[in-house]
């Protein structure tokens, strides 16, 4: 009995030992390391994936100024101006720099759904267009940084873009993933909005005012012009009544009353319509000043419209 006591703990103990193990088999197998590997995925002013050397020889120190530095000496071997710096897209390189490594992605998107183009109007960017370069890698040098998104086509398109003319540039050394610690850079590309004049929203106040102005006018027009027509109906029938009473009798005592009546009503109708008239006069001259306003503005707008669009 005892002897079967014993081998029953035994076989219990070789049981939990396996199931033990299964169970960092299974853990190990699907602990998912997070990938750093390259991705297709490439749109206009965003390129693909820049993923650059793992060394132990990276720099202490990338200074954006000196990436801006070779930034613009390639844009001037190939006869495009210099990028001028722009603190607000300064400030999104900077937050997509710090929000990389602190949510651990290499995105152009954030897992938030954040894009690029979001993310510089957040902090106070109004562009026409704008672009971005990331890099993640031990870069040795600022120019070994800069030749590296150079190699690379998409990269190379934003640097020699000849419509973006400001950028804000970010670098930053930090833990990322399993490189341990390695360097991002950003660089925000743009062109901006503020060169673009936008139509006047008085003048279009303006417009919308006068042109509900313009429909009362007619409203009351109609009216009057109602008024007018019914006063000379009721005229005509009180006259046309004097007319048989005196046909009749040869009494212009019985006929006047009527004909009185039929006169005043017909004062009231044609006063009704002067001011029909007069009501008209305004309209007539509201409506060219509506369309002289209207014609201004549609022209601020094709002009607008002309800028963001070139």
């Amino acid at each position: 009995m005892k002897q079967k006591k014993i081998i029953i703990i035994l076989i219990s103990i070789i049981v939990f030992l396996g199931l033990l193990g299964t169970t960092y088999v299974l853990v190990k197998k699907y602990k998912r390391k997070p990938a750093i590997n390259p991705v297709n995925f490439s749109q206009n002013g965003l390129p693909g994936k820049l993923l650059g050397p793992i060394t132990s020889q990276k720099a202490i120190n990338l200074d954006p100024a000196i990436v801006l530095k070779w930034t613009n000496q390639y844009r001037a071997d190939n006869d495009l101006p210099a990028l001028k710096v722009n603190d607000f897209l300064t400030l999104a390189a900077q937050k997509k720099t710090d929000d990389m490594f602190k949510n651990q992605y290499f995105e152009h998107i954030s897992p938030s759904g954040v894009t690029p183009a979001q993310l510089v109007a957040s902090v106070g960017y109004n562009y026409k267009m704008t672009g971005e370069n990331l890099a993640l890698g031990d870069f040795k040098t600022e120019k070994e940084l800069v030749d590296a998104w150079m190699a690379s086509p998409g990269h190379r398109a934003n640097i020699l873009n000849k419509d973006y003319t400001e950028i804000g540039i970010a670098t930053g050394l930090n833990t990322f993933e399993d490189r341990g610690k390695t360097w991002i850079a950003v660089q925000e590309f743009g062109k901006p909005l503020g060169d673009c004049t936008k139509a006047d929203s008085a003048t279009l106040s303006d417009i919308n005012s006068k042109k509900a102005e313009y429909d009362s006018l007619n409203t009351q027009i109609t009216a009057l012009s109602a008024d007018a027509s019914n006063l000379n109906s009721q005229a005509n029938e009180k006259i046309q009544k004097g007319n048989e009473i005196y046909t009749n009798t040869s009494d212009k005592a019985q006929a006047q009353p009527y004909w009185d009546e039929g006169t005043a009503l017909r004062t009231q109708s044609q006063a009704k319509l002067a001011e029909a008239k007069t009501l008209q006069t305004q309209a007539e001259a509201l409506q060219k000043e509506i369309q002289q306003e209207s014609d201004t503005y549609n022209t601020q707008v094709n002009a607008y419209n002309a800028c963001i669009g070139s």
